[in-house]
């Protein structure tokens, strides 16, 4: 068994190591760009995690004059909250990957049973917070990391890892698919969380003294090696993790390895478990071909931002002086007068003003071009970081004319349309991935919102193993704001040339299927299917219809041959009148 320990160890080892080592490579411009944006960040890339741990003082790195940076990144990751994932209206819609139109009521009623209980996962555990900062963390370092696991009370639990404490990885796919962590606990914390069996003696030791010293820990997750793979990697077959999980997760003791006699026979190693569903959330943006890590805004704003810092630098010190202007005193008032930025020039009684020292300002500073090039800096920060995208109504608050609601809505919509680029990383490699994992353990786990009998015909129908996300945020209804607006010109267009063309056998308008046009407008409008009934209730409606306006033609046909016959019968037939004549002709 020690040799199965060892073996496991000896690949998590390297595997961290390794990635480790190559994200040293990045801290480098991370650290400068957290300096700037992120000053909370600072630590994670700057010390070690028993420092991190034991807490850390912002004011130790404290250099900043104004936090406009750091309100830019804030605002740019509340406006994607709110419009790409946001908690007060739906942002995704479930359906299947091929078939939808075909489904059945009932399998259409399990899956929107299925979205309703995957949203409310969202909503009970703490999803959005975290969602927040990986926003955060992917526009100014250009990834960002959640783990998602299993939980018993709130069905999922979300954890957004610190930058600079865990390392990446990619599979052949160029898709983030390995993490390796580090972080630092204490004895207690140790055994409380992994068990006295598990944790080594040398660490027991200390907890019996009451030793609060962090000991850095390493945790490596990774896919899990299936079918008979597992017979060719030592490090999957010692894991004896079962295959039907589909990540697995290796806890151990960072130290030397099988030399450190201190970690007894397991080797350091403290826990090996699993993963039902893909646990890794990685966003990144701006990457190339093999490339582990993206490259994020405030990389790219660095200097931008420290120009704000600057100007604002600036600006305090032509403020202060204009505060307190250079004076000129005699001698005599020499260490008797106090100026807080000492601007006095001491000369002797009597003295010639061409002698004297000449104040460095002649005619005082003014600061008003200095707060014109911070204005600017901001406003190139807010395009870099897609602020004026979110921010329409603030944007035109200078503009000349009154900007009527339609007009700002018209505004908002294409602004948000301009971020389509960004959003598709987004999807891809974070919010597919996102609420695919959360709809699996809902599907699992949930007892509340969705019922035995909805995952029995989910699970016999199929569909719970190709479900599709399609989203329907307030970003991804303006992506398809042109598409809607085509659809409309071209109903509009049949409906013009239907009427100028009075041909009812060759009637433009016959081209259209109103139904499929009509779903397919709703769709376009995030309109819940709830709305629209069920095809066969709307088949049995439209043939009930039909068949009483057949009725109804068939009653009025019998009642004007009845009233046609009445006439007849009321005609005079003699010869005096035309009906005789009409009579005679007949016989």
């Amino acid at each position: 068994m020690a040799e199965d320990f060892r073996e496991i160890r000896k690949h998590a080892y390297r595997r961290c190591n390794d990635m480790f080592t190559r994200f040293q490579r990045r801290k480098g411009i991370l650290l400068e760009a957290a300096r700037e944006f992120k000053p909370l960040a600072v630590p994670g890339l700057e010390l070690g995690v028993e420092q991190i741990a034991d807490g850390w003082r912002f004011d130790d790195d404290h250099r900043m004059l104004t936090t406009l940076p750091v309100q830019i990144l804030r605002k740019s990751a509340s406006g994607f909250l709110a419009n790409l994932t946001s908690p007060a209206r739906q942002w995704f819609d479930l359906r299947p990957a091929t078939g939808g139109e075909k489904l059945e009521h009932g399998v259409k009623v399990a899956l929107n049973n299925l979205k309703t209980a995957t949203e409310k996962t969202f909503q009970r555990a703490n999803a959005y917070a975290q969602c927040y900062k990986m926003f955060e963390d992917v526009m100014w370092a250009g990834f960002s990391c959640m783990i998602v696991s299993e939980d018993a009370e709130r069905t999922c639990s979300f954890q957004t890892l610190r930058i600079g404490t865990y390392a990446l990885d990619i599979g052949r796919d160029n898709m983030v698919n390995r993490v390796a962590r580090r972080f630092a606990w204490t004895p207690e914390q140790i055994i409380e969380e992994f068990g006295e069996d598990k944790t080594p003696e040398y660490v027991k030791d200390l907890a019996k003294k009451g030793s609060t010293k962090r000991l850095e820990l390493w945790n490596l997750i990774e896919p899990n090696t299936q079918g008979f793979a597992r017979k060719f990697d030592p490090a999957a077959k010692a894991a004896d993790v079962d295959e039907s999980f589909e990540y697995r997760s290796v806890y151990f003791m960072k130290g030397a390895g099988k030399e450190d006699k201190r970690q007894g026979e397991r080797c350091g190693i403290l826990r090996v478990a699993g993963f039902k569903h893909n646990p890794i959330i990685a966003p990144r943006l701006d990457y190339e071909q093999g490339d582990v890590y993206g490259l994020g805004r405030g990389v790219d704003g660095i200097y931008n931002a420290r120009g704000v810092q600057t100007f604002k630098s600036d600006e305090l010190r032509i403020t202060g002086v204009r505060s307190q202007q250079p004076v000129v005193a005699t001698a005599e008032f020499k260490n008797r007068i106090q100026l807080g930025r000492k601007g006095v020039n001491i000369v002797k009684t009597g003295e010639q003003v061409n002698n004297r020292v000449v104040p460095i300002f002649q005619t005082l500073p003014d600061a008003s071009d200095t707060r014109q090039c911070i204005v600017e800096s901001k406003e190139e920060l807010e395009q870099l970081f897609y602020v004026d995208a979110f921010a329409v109504i603030d944007s035109q608050k200078n503009n000349p004319g009154v900007k009527t609601a339609t007009e700002i809505e018209y505004l908002k919509t294409e602004n948000l349309a301009k971020l389509g680029a960004i959003t598709i990383n987004l999807n891809i490699e974070m919010l597919d991935p996102l609420v695919k994992t959360v709809c699996k353990y809902t599907f699992d786990n949930d007892k509340t919102t969705l019922t035995d009998e909805d995952r029995d015909t989910l699970a016999n129908s199929g569909i719970i193993n190709g479900v599709e996300v399609e989203y329907v945020s307030q970003i991804a209804l303006a992506q398809k704001a042109g598409a809607l607006t085509s659809v409309q010109q071209y109903v509009a267009f049949a409906g013009t040339l239907a009427a100028m063309k009075q041909d009812a056998t060759e009637n433009p308008a016959d081209l259209i299927d109103c139904d499929a046009t009509l779903k397919l407008i709703g769709q376009m409008l995030n309109v819940p299917e709830t709305v629209n009934k069920d095809d066969k209730d709307v088949k049995t409606h439209r043939a009930e219809v039909k068949a009483a306006m057949e009725k109804n033609a068939q009653m009025q046909q019998v009642a004007a041959m009845a009233a046609a016959a009445k006439q007849v019968g009321e005609i005079p037939t003699d010869k005096a009148h035309v009906g005789g004549a009409i009579a005679e002709g007949l016989k």
